[in-house]
C-alpha cells in the first residue's frame, strides 16, 4: 500500500472549510524553515526590525506557504527569495508548533544548492552568519 502524507495544517484547514470556515478566518500560519548546513555549521539569518514576530532574532531561512502550496515548493521558494539558492539536497525533519505565534514549522536540513554561496536578498533579513552546529543528546539517569 502506498504511504500518504497528510500535513498537520492542511489537514485541519480541510476540516475548518467543511464546516464553513474562509481561509481568512483561520488563525493557522504554516512556515517551511531551511537549514542550510555546511561543513559542520548552519546557516542563520538575522530577522529586520520591521518583522512582526521576533525582530531582530537569529532564525533559519524560511516563510509562509502560499494557498495550497507544497511543503518543499515553499523553502525552495524562500531560499530563493531570501538568500537567492536553490536547495536541491534536502531531507524533512519534521515539525514542531509555536503557540505564541499560533505557527507550525516545518523544518528541512539542507546540504545542497545552487546558484553561489548564500548572500542576502531584500529586506527581510539584516545579516547572515555561518554558526558551528552541535548534535547534542541529554542522557537521563
Amino acid at each position: 500500500l502506498p504511504m500518504v502524507i497528510f500535513e498537520p495544517v492542511a489537514v485541519i484547514r480541510h476540516i475548518l472549510r467543511r464546516v464553513g470556515m474562509q481561509d481568512s478566518e483561520m488563525m493557522i500560519d504554516d512556515d517551511r524553515l531551511a537549514a542550510f548546513i555546511k561543513r559542520g555549521r548552519v546557516l542563520m539569518v538575522r530577522r529586520a526590525a520591521s518583522r512582526r514576530h521576533y525582530p531582530e532574532h537569529w532564525d533559519l531561512v524560511g516563510g509562509h506557504a502560499e494557498t495550497d502550496e507544497p511543503l518543499d515548493v515553499t523553502f525552495v521558494r524562500e531560499a530563493r527569495e531570501e538568500v537567492g539558492v536553490t536547495p536541491v539536497v534536502f531531507r524533512y525533519l519534521g515539525c514542531f508548533e509555536d503557540s505564541q505565534c499560533e505557527t507550525i514549522y516545518h523544518l528541512y536540513e539542507v546540504t545542497g544548492w545552487l546558484e553561489g554561496e548564500p548572500r542576502l536578498i531584500g529586506d527581510e533579513h539584516t545579516d547572515l552568519a555561518w554558526v558551528a552546529w552541535t548534535m547534542r543528546t541529554s542522557q537521563r539517569r
